[in-house]
């Protein structure tokens, strides 16, 4: 969750999948965003560790897809600014790339980067074939909130393709994959992003209204204050 250089709101995938855990730690990121500082946050080595673990999965699973598919059939978006990346993403999108990595998706006030977009067929924007999300994780089976982010992803993608994709995919940690339909998730996905807006519209920065952490099992990065 950011403001961007107008003052407007800008979340990611995440936000939601923390909004799913607890609106207690939405609450106060929300808080946070307004008035930096106030309270401390949690660190957490262990998740440094498995962020970093995570980073280096996808890096190499990318090397792994460069040997299948060959580099030249990889759109890598390398662009530094978010609208460099998100015009970088739409070219190699255009020119039928098979595979693009860190992809930038943006819809409404949503914005974030996939870890892979792959290329399948179907009719779109850009012709008889279309993109769909896959993301790695070191877990090795799925998790809901896993399926919440690539609802979330996909959702935005449509923005940009002119259709919504079918399928979505995730490569677990012993580089398996599973696939979903997308549908079968994306009303629970809908009415949740809806309920986390209206949040945001309703909100007043005001500790009265601070949601009580009893209610939830997790606080995310907040968990030392929640205490």
């Amino acid at each position: 969750m950011q403001k961007n250089s107008s003052g407007q709101l800008v979340f990611s995938p995440s936000d939601l999948v923390v909004f799913m855990r607890s609106k207690f730690a939405t609450w106060v990121d929300r808080y946070e965003l307004e008035y930096p500082k106030t309270f401390k946050k949690s660190s957490d080595a262990m998740m440094e560790l498995l962020a970093e673990k995570g980073n280096k999965f996808e890096s190499d699973y990318l090397e792994h897809l460069k040997q299948e598919y060959g580099e030249n059939n990889i759109g890598i978006v390398n662009a530094k600014e978010s609208h460099e990346q998100y015009q970088e993403t739409l070219a190699f999108m255009r020119d039928g790339k098979d595979i693009i990595y860190q992809g930038r998706l943006e819809r409404e006030n949503f914005s974030g980067k996939s870890d892979f977009l792959f290329k399948v067929l179907g009719e779109s924007d850009f012709g008889n074939y279309h993109y769909e999300v896959w993301d790695t994780k070191l877990a090795l089976s799925t998790r809901p909130y896993f399926l919440v982010q690539l609802c979330c992803y996909s959702w935005m993608l449509e923005e940009m393709q002119g259709v919504l994709p079918q399928n979505t995919a995730v490569i677990l940690g012993d580089r398996s994959k599973d696939t979903f339909l997308l549908l079968h998730y994306y009303g629970y996905f809908q009415q949740l992003k809806t309920n986390f807006l209206q949040m945001h519209a309703d909100f007043k920065v005001d500790l009265a209204h601070l949601p009580d952490p009893a209610l939830f099992d997790e606080h995310g990065r907040w968990e030392d204050f929640a205490k």
